[in-house]
């Protein structure tokens, strides 16, 4: 029986003031996984996430969490949820302590002194915890909104634009916190988020949306699907190694002394060793990784309405 997934976003489709904002978006999150939500300004990624949260109604299809529909099931649902949507909720007047006291005397699900301690640990507030909200940094503010997110041990922690106006220590801090999260609380994460290098490092695998419509997905770990890798490779004798590498590799020379061939990894070491071995200096061998960047920009722009 295959595992029910975190969240199932089934045919959904968003109008607002007649004009359509997501259409016919489905996609699925499994437990313990990071997923990226990426698209250009106006491509639905907020519509979508606030759907998923509840904060509004579904056009058409259906979301459901940890197999409860937000349709039928609206309460069941949204109780495996933490979320920030845009900036975290936070008294600044109160200590940290004393926001997610508040915020667990709200909650559906009874949250004990000893969970509230070891979220305090895991976002690492320990030392600020009983100081005012208002003398935290950005970062430190963040960092109690995602406690509070997942106080009460939800399955799922959607964020959107959680790095908005972070340094890149807090950027870097707030990528480790979510990663320890799925890991070790088999938590699964969404992230919507602008910065396309971020959600590469952060994800195990990402959606791209335009104009409120799937364009691509991919995971992270295995952009070359394939298995093989572009490889440059600059050589002493470009000539006699494009020979010597034609029968078994596609590749193509720069006109100087650089080939690029397509190769799996695991082949690489053996390929060196015959062009050496056949009195070929190898100068540098450089991997090409496949870029999010490139995809993201390749899909967006085209893509026309």
């Amino acid at each position: 029986m295959s595992q029910t997934a975190a969240i199932e976003v089934r045919n959904v489709t968003k109008s607002i003031a007649g004009k359509t904002i997501v259409k016919d978006l489905s996609f699925t999150v499994q437990a313990g996984e990071i997923y990226g939500f990426l698209g250009p300004n106006g491509a639905g990624k907020t519509t979508t996430i606030r759907m998923m949260v509840g904060l509004i109604s579904i056009g058409k299809g259906d979301i459901r969490i940890g197999g409860s529909s937000i349709r039928s099931a609206r309460g069941k649902a949204l109780e495996q949820i933490g979320a920030i949507v845009e900036n975290p909720e936070l008294y600044k007047e109160m200590s940290g302590r004393q926001n997610l006291k508040h915020y667990a005397n709200m909650s559906s699900k009874p949250v004990s002194k000893k969970r509230m301690e070891e979220v305090i640990r895991l976002v690492q507030l320990d030392e600020a915890i009983d100081r005012k909200v208002k003398t935290y940094s950005l970062g430190m503010r963040q960092r109690l909104g995602v406690a509070q997110a997942i106080l009460h041990r939800p399955s799922i922690l959607i964020l959107d634009e959680p790095t908005n106006g972070l340094d890149p220590a807090g950027i870097r801090q707030l990528r480790q916190y979510l990663q320890q999260l799925a890991k070790t609380e088999g938590m699964a994460v969404v992230v919507s988020s602008h910065l396309i290098a971020e959600i590469e490092l952060l994800c195990d695998r990402v959606i791209i949306i335009q104009k409120g419509q799937l364009v691509a997905e991919r995971s992270l770990k295995e952009m070359d699907e394939d298995g093989k890798v572009t490889v440059d490779i600059e050589v002493t004798d470009p000539e006699r190694a494009s020979l010597l590498l034609k029968p078994r590799f596609n590749g193509e020379s720069d006109g100087g002394n650089v080939i690029s061939i397509r190769a799996k990894r695991e082949d690489l070491p053996g390929l060196v060793s015959d062009l050496v071995q056949h009195g070929i200096g190898i100068v540098q061998v450089k991997i090409r990784t496949a870029k999010l960047e490139d995809l993201f920009l390749q899909l967006t722009q085209g893509v026309r309405s």
